[in-house]
């Protein structure tokens, strides 16, 4: 069975569990949070690969116009920082995930 997350809703069912007492008896709880904790950090590298991609095909279409380039850079910077700080969350500077 697979199910697509956004951030929010991962991070949200992250600290459901984490505040929860109660676990299933069949429910691997380190297993699921490894699961939603990768897939937060594909999710955040996806971002930065997807607005460098966009601007790649702005430029490569030829299209320079200025305002759109300023606001497509500031955009890159705030998604950047976003992302970096989601994944600070959750993985050390080597990758490794950061338990609870």
């Amino acid at each position: 069975m697979e199910y697509i997350l956004n951030q929010a809703e991962a991070e949200f069912i992250l600290t459901e569990i984490n505040n929860s007492k109660i676990v299933p008896f069949h429910v691997n709880l380190e297993r699921l949070h490894t699961k939603l904790k990768k897939g937060i950090k594909n999710d955040t590298n996806d971002q930065t690969r997807k607005i460098d991609q966009l601007v790649s095909e702005i430029e490569a279409n030829g299209y320079l116009n200025i305002k759109l380039s300023e606001a497509l850079a500031m955009a890159k910077l705030e998604i950047g920082s976003e992302t970096v700080k989601m994944r600070d969350k959750y993985f050390d500077s080597e990758g490794n995930e950061r338990k609870k």
